[in-house]
């Protein structure tokens, strides 16, 4: 699970709150050590994340070509709007312009043409000229005018033209596999790409505020003694896991986002 320093900070401040309650005779050591829990939880959590924002990176700088590259500093906003993709404009991308379909149609073209070369293999190449023949003795000088040619009576290279229109069927039916596999990756991505948007849309929207406001009357209600300390860390809890649940689904959002576009083949995304 992936924390954000947003979590840490609201468990801090909930701790040095508590230690202010506790020497001002308003609180108790017990609830001190309770928010205090909460703290050690969201850090470790930080912590964890650091590592794998850190093995992230390397592995970025390795899908680069640039392995020993040091990343320090990515740009974007992951709250940043994402875009939205026309399935249906992407369908017929994929399945007509895409890289896989140019080449399974290339190579479709170029077993056409063994085809038609196996074909007009067995028809001669006709070969003509004139001859002159000068003779010794007057009058007995000729010419002619040759054309030679092989007759196929045997040999109608029917194996070579079996064989090659075997390999065009099978390059087209390539092709049909590429196009169906190709239209596959394009629903099932986008299918996982606009649940991430719904999702992410709804936690912002909706979800989010509401545990925000929970949290803030909990933090006022809990320093005027209004409402007990178990309440107070039930809407911290809230609010953290909700946070953490928006950036999971942004992050969702991104990665399927990036998947689609690739398959859209755009040179830059966002």
């Amino acid at each position: 699970m992936r924390a954000s320093p947003a979590t840490w900070r609201i468990a801090d401040a909930a701790r040095h709150a508590a230690r202010e309650l506790e020497a001002g005779g308003e609180g108790t050591e017990t609830d001190f050590l309770l928010l205090n829990g909460e703290y050690q939880r969201a850090e470790i959590e930080l912590l964890n994340s650091q590592t794998l924002l850190d093995g992230d990176r390397r592995e970025l700088s390795a899908v680069m070509g640039i392995p020993d590259m040091a990343i320090s500093h990515v740009r974007g906003d992951l709250a940043a709007p994402a875009p939205l993709f026309d399935e249906s404009v992407v369908r017929q991308f994929v399945s007509t312009e895409s890289a896989p379909m140019g080449v399974a149609r290339s190579n479709a073209r170029r077993t056409a043409v063994l085809v038609r070369r196996a074909e007009v293999q067995p028809f001669p190449n006709i070969r003509c000229g004139p001859s002159f023949q000068n003779g010794v003795i007057p009058g007995t000088s000729q010419g002619w005018f040759t054309v030679a040619f092989e007759v196929p009576i045997w040999d109608r290279n029917q194996g070579n033209i079996h064989q090659a229109r075997a390999e065009y069927r099978g390059a087209m039916f390539n092709m049909n596999v590429v196009r169906n596999d190709l239209l596959r990756q394009t629903a099932e991505v986008a299918s996982r790409y606009r649940a991430a948007y719904q999702l992410r849309q709804r936690i912002n929207d909706f979800i989010l505020p509401n545990a925000d406001r929970t949290l803030r009357l909990s933090r006022d209600g809990y320093d005027k003694g209004i409402i007990d300390l178990p309440r107070y860390l039930q809407a911290q809890r809230l609010y953290r896991e909700t946070l953490l649940n928006y950036v999971q689904a942004s992050e969702r959002l991104w990665v399927t986002g990036s998947e689609l576009a690739g398959l859209f083949q755009i040179e830059r995304f966002p």
